[in-house]
């Protein structure tokens, strides 16, 4: 597995449960930019998304699933997987790594991606 940077988006912060609504707006902001971000990459509408099952994802249904998570410690693991390994089939690739870290961690992750 290669993950080369790991960060997370913390879902409570100090205070009366602002934490988590900052959590959850600080998540769907970063997913915003990696969608839309400027790039060579960038399709029209945005750097499509995918799962462990389907090649093409509705963000909608992801922003969704972030917002239920209002109550969790951490609403987001961020990932950037090695850049410098170009295999043939990114998705195929995401979903190998992302299978091996869920066997790793011993439970069933529900992650979305963008190449």
């Amino acid at each position: 597995m290669i993950v080369v940077r790991h960060k997370f988006i913390a879902g409570r912060g100090k205070g009366s449960g602002g934490g988590k609504v900052v959590g959850i707006g600080k998540a769907l902001a970063h997913i915003k930019y990696i969608q839309h971000r400027p790039g060579r990459d960038r399709e029209q509408g945005g750097r499509e998304m995918f799962n462990e099952r389907e090649d093409s994802c509705d963000p909608a249904e992801m922003r969704e699933a972030i917002k239920e998570l209002g109550g969790s410690r951490v609403i987001v693991h961020k990932l950037t997987l090695a850049p410098e390994i170009n295999p043939a089939d990114k998705k195929a690739f995401t979903r190998d790594v992302m299978i091996n870290l869920s066997q790793e961690m011993g439970r069933d992750l529900e992650w979305f991606a963008v190449k």
